[in-house]
């Protein structure tokens, strides 16, 4: 697997996607919620997506790549929002402890996974009312 193929925001999508794998286990783990369960199936998704093609180039993804990291990013995204919406209060009286610094990294890292997912999706040609071509 040659990574230097991808593109920039592949390799931050990646790498995004990484890291919301991680840390939606380890916040699973720490009770953060069952809504975790989709942005860490989103950062599968998204990375199976992106690393596929290299993998297995007679594999075929159901949809364009842009738009897997698209829609990856923006489930993954949404998803921990609400969870953190969900714990905002016990995020302000515990910004210290390490389990809220690791839940808002994984938060953070879901929004940027969803901005590069856009980003290669315009990239790719696509639009919001459309399809990117394959």
């Amino acid at each position: 697997m040659d990574l230097s193929k991808l593109s920039s925001y592949e390799r931050m999508a990646v790498l995004a996607s990484a890291v919301v794998l991680v840390l939606g286990i380890v916040s699973l783990v720490n009770d953060w919620g069952s809504l975790l369960i989709v942005p860490v199936l989103a950062a599968l998704i998204v990375l199976g997506g992106i690393l596929l093609p290299q993998l297995a180039p007679t594999v075929n993804l159901p949809a364009p790549k842009g738009l897997v990291m698209l829609l990856g990013g923006a489930a993954a995204a949404l998803f921990w929002v609400i969870a953190a919406i969900s714990w905002l209060d016990w995020i302000l009286g515990h910004l210290g402890a390490f389990d809220t610094l690791q839940f808002l990294v994984g938060l953070v890292a879901s929004l940027v996974m969803a901005w590069a997912g856009w980003k290669a999706y315009q990239t790719a040609g696509g639009s919001v009312g459309e399809a990117a071509p394959r």
